[in-house]
């Protein structure tokens, strides 16, 4: 079994493990847009379809609540 949670951050620092993790940043909703359609600029892409990360992205894309009681439920594709 493979959940999927979302978060709200309290704030936009980043501390990054570097054992973990070589990079990380924020991104905002057109950025992220371009990446699930695989648009980005930079060459940037966004998770596959058939993850659970491209489904979190899509919720939060569409204005999708951090909260499972007041979220609209989507089964469509994000892109």
């Amino acid at each position: 079994m493979m959940i999927g949670c979302t978060a709200r951050a309290t704030n936009e620092d980043i501390v990054v493990d570097r054992t973990e993790l070589e990079d990380a940043r924020w991104f905002d909703r057109d950025e992220a847009t371009l990446m699930i359609k695989r648009q980005h600029p930079d060459g940037l892409a966004g998770p596959h379809p058939f993850a659970i990360a491209h489904h979190l992205l899509g919720l939060w894309l569409h204005g999708g609540a951090t909260s499972a009681h007041n979220r609209e439920r989507s089964d469509g594709p994000i892109d």
